[in-house]
């Protein structure tokens, strides 16, 4: 049994990970603007008593929200997912649209879009880095975005997306030498494309079936994959 964070725990790849690894006996602290109004995750607290807490961050401090969410996992913390991308840079039309091409260049929403996939992970990670230390064999898990990685783009365009997804990358390889000495495995993941609500059916695969290949890379001896990006099958992929 874990004990397991998941920050971004409404996204698909978040809402994903908390339900797998509550259905695996772990506990599991979720973490998102406003869990209580995703039904998917409120039904979770139900069908698992005890090991799935809900913890809203929308409008506080990181540090309170952490403490919070440490507390009900009993102090420790032996993976954290940080599962908080987000391919838009907000939630109006003219946000989604931003940065997809260069006339639609919106500094202010591509620095949003920093914020919250590169910046806020590291503010998470600081503030929960003292019950990673105190885990099990702890594990942090930053997921990123296949848009980010400098030897595979092929195309312009979507730089809110590509540039925090390289941002995040960045601080997750910095993490790994910097968190070295606490013990802690520091991976990135790269789900690449998968199918969400807005795909069409010929886009594959699910989230289940991604988180799932996260989960069982983590079961494996994780310390080769220290500061590596890898696929959810567990396979490297290139910064």
């Amino acid at each position: 049994m874990r004990r397991v964070l998941v920050h971004g725990a409404a996204t698909p790849i978040g809402a994903t990970f908390t339900r797998l690894l509550a259905e695996a006996g772990d506990i599991v602290a979720a973490i998102d603007a406003a869990p209580a109004k995703r039904p998917q995750l409120v039904d979770l607290v139900a069908d698992h008593p005890g090991r799935v807490s809900l913890h809203a961050d929308a409008g506080r401090e990181v540090e309170e929200v952490i403490a919070e969410a440490v507390l009900a996992l009993g102090d420790s913390i032996d993976l954290l997912v940080l599962a908080g991308w987000d391919d838009r840079a907000g939630p109006s039309l003219a946000w989604r649209e931003a940065n997809l091409s260069l006339p639609k260049l919106d500094p202010a929403a591509l620095l949003h879009q920093l914020a919250h996939n590169a910046i806020r992970p590291l503010e998470v990670t600081r503030a929960a880095r003292a019950a990673l230390r105190h885990g099990n064999a702890p594990v942090l898990l930053g997921i990123s975005c296949w848009l980010g990685s400098f030897t595979d783009r092929r195309d312009g365009g979507h730089y809110g997306q590509a540039m925090s997804a390289a941002a995040l990358q960045m601080a997750m390889r910095t993490l790994s030498f910097e968190l070295e000495p606490d013990g802690i495995t520091v991976i990135t993941g790269n789900p690449g494309l998968y199918r969400t609500a807005l795909h069409a059916p010929e886009i594959q695969p699910l989230p289940d079936e991604v988180v799932a290949g996260f989960i069982e890379v983590l079961g494996r001896d994780v310390e080769p994959l220290h500061g590596t990006i890898i696929d959810w099958r567990g396979n490297p992929k290139t910064w």
